[in-house]
């Protein structure tokens, strides 16, 4: 948790400087005439990732099978994500990693399925998500996580409440839900305010649900 607060302040810097908000500029103190002001920025990091992910990604990644084998089971798969809007959503994670250094995507399983499919494909924002690795480089990841807040106010416009903030933790057997009502939405420094809730069996094999996506070797961002 501290090591991934300590992520989020940099990625929250680098989401903002990515919509507009340069602090060179914004927070400048004028010593001589005051008075004149004027400020203007020209936000060129949104047209570096435009560029270098349209150059990327123009033409969407499909999947494809040279063999007919399992042509069958391969244009099934295709059109499951398809319907994901797999396109988009690859483009998202790669603007991601193009700010950020990393992107990251979740493949889950719908109870109700949607377009004739179990399959959702989504992209997560690397604000609330991390995947973590062993100590040993031989293992690979052991687990990611993922979180979201409660909304602040009732959806009928009630008074303030305090804002709960859910974590998903998923291994290669499990999931683990946690609830953290005692930062009231904003970061959280440590673990201690955590409330185990719930644990449930998932499994996609070898894999995680949450896979990260790194911009390089050395996860900066363009």
């Amino acid at each position: 948790i501290p090591q991934h607060t300590y992520n989020r302040e940099q990625i929250r810097y680098l989401q903002e400087y990515h919509r507009g908000y340069h602090p060179a500029i914004e927070n400048r103190q004028k010593i001589t005439r005051t008075d004149i002001d004027n400020r203007i920025s020209v936000n060129y990091p949104t047209s570096f990732t435009r560029d270098i992910v349209g150059y990327f990604l123009g033409k969407p990644i499909e999947l494809t099978h040279r063999k007919g084998k399992f042509h069958g089971q391969m244009e099934t798969l295709r059109q499951a994500l398809i319907a994901e809007n797999k396109p988009q959503v690859d483009y998202e994670i790669a603007a991601d990693a193009s700010i950020c250094g990393i992107g990251y995507s979740g493949t889950f399983a719908e109870k109700a399925p949607l377009n004739g499919t179990h399959l959702k494909y989504i992209r997560l924002d690397p604000l609330n998500t991390a995947v973590v690795y062993s100590t040993d480089p031989t293992k690979g990841p052991v687990y990611a996580f993922t979180s979201f807040e409660s909304a602040p106010t009732s959806p009928m416009g009630g008074s303030a409440k305090t804002v709960t903030t859910t974590y998903r933790v998923y291994s290669h057997s499990d999931c683990y839900t946690f609830v953290d009502e005692t930062s009231n939405g904003s970061d959280a420094t440590n673990g201690a305010g955590l409330v185990f809730k719930s644990k449930t069996a998932f499994n996609l094999g070898p894999a995680l649900p949450i896979q990260a996506h790194r911009n390089n070797l050395w996860l900066l961002g363009d």
